[in-house]
């Protein structure tokens, strides 16, 4: 596993619930070779192995009512685990990554703020692509560097500034 996994996820044929899939798919062509991108309809149990490998991992999703164009915070997990057959949440993903690896994984998720969740088509809205490409904007600068630490700290401030 690489040192940074981004978990793009979402249903892309749902218009505006597409945003963390295209979000991956964006930073995935920047072809750094230090970070390991998934996407994924949702966040399944599954998820907590290839988080409890990597040393960062960012989960970047649609949001509805975050600020535009994102919010950014820090997943802490929760107390116990628990699960249904149909979702997650972060909290617990991250609860199960830090169970699996013995230590406290540090995890980000990525609210990309969409309008339009319940139509469905293939494509982002106009206002949501703005977004996107602001998000992806401050993303490549955050990301040209390839030291987890130095993208942690960078991440944290963003967090701050929120």
């Amino acid at each position: 596993m690489k040192d940074l996994l981004i978990i793009g996820y979402g249903n892309p044929g749902r218009a505006d619930d597409g945003l963390g899939v295209a979000f991956a798919e964006e930073i995935e062509k920047l072809t750094y070779d230090y970070i390991e991108i998934e996407s994924d309809y949702q966040l399944s149990v599954e998820h907590a192995y290839d988080i409890s490998k990597s040393k960062l991992a960012i989960l970047a999703d649609a949001h509805t009512s975050c600020s535009e164009p994102f919010e950014l915070r820090q997943v802490k997990p929760s107390p116990a685990f628990s699960f249904t057959t149909h979702s997650v949440s972060p909290e617990n993903i991250v609860k199960f990554a830090n169970d699996l690896s013995g230590g406290e994984k540090e995890v980000f998720i990525l609210g990309i703020r969409g309008y339009e969740f319940n139509i469905f088509k293939e494509t982002i809205t106009e206002r949501a692509q703005i977004n996107l490409k602001k998000t992806l904007d401050c993303f490549k600068n955050v990301l040209k560097e390839s030291n987890p630490a130095i993208i942690r700290n960078s991440l944290q401030k963003i967090c701050l500034q929120g």
